[in-house]
């Protein structure tokens, strides 16, 4: 009973042991997105709206808020545009 029992409970905890470990880098990429939008806004707010600049600003933030994410991970990689769009 117990050899067969014994996969099964080693599988659940294993399950269960990579799923919160995905959480848990779900929220720090999340947290790590978060605080990057809200630079790259605020220096809009301040500079006005020039896509090099935001994706500059954008790329400092997520580098120096992801040292060590990404050697886990994989390389992060993103884009700015506008949401909306710039009305001239």
């Amino acid at each position: 009973m117990l050899a067969i029992l014994f996969p099964i409970v080693m599988g659940s905890v294993g399950f269960g042991v990579d799923y919160a470990t995905w959480l848990v880098r779900k929220q720090q990429l999340q947290a790590i997105v978060d605080a990057t939008a809200l630079a790259v806004v605020s220096d809009m707010q301040v500079a006005g709206y020039d896509r090099g600049r935001a994706q500059a600003v954008a790329e400092g933030q997520v580098r120096s808020l992801a040292d060590g994410f990404e050697a886990s991970v994989g390389r992060i990689v993103g884009t700015v545009g506008p949401i909306f769009p710039v009305v001239r």
